[in-house]
């Protein structure tokens, strides 16, 4: 199920399987009859589509500690950061 309203679109797994990639970057795949997921937003740029800044922060995703370089992680945790 979709409703797709311009460069938006909020999402619903009905059936048939998804695959993503975790955490770890290990590929995951799961039968959508089995998965226990909520509607979803998705968001179009350059004619592909992605998952929403919100649906991702539903989801636990950090914005911050992914935008990270490892010299500013460093800072942040007072170490020495890399060469």
């Amino acid at each position: 199920m979709c409703e797709i309203d311009s460069d938006e679109a909020e999402v619903t797994i009905v059936e048939g399987t998804m695959s993503y990639t975790d955490e770890y970057g290990d590929k995951v795949t799961e039968d959508a009859a089995e998965a226990d997921m909520d509607a979803f937003g998705l968001v179009k740029i350059g004619g592909k589509w992605y998952l929403s800044e919100d649906t991702l922060i539903e989801m636990g995703f950090d914005f911050i500690a992914a935008s990270m370089t490892p010299a500013a992680e460093a800072l942040m945790t007072a170490e020495t950061p890399p060469d």
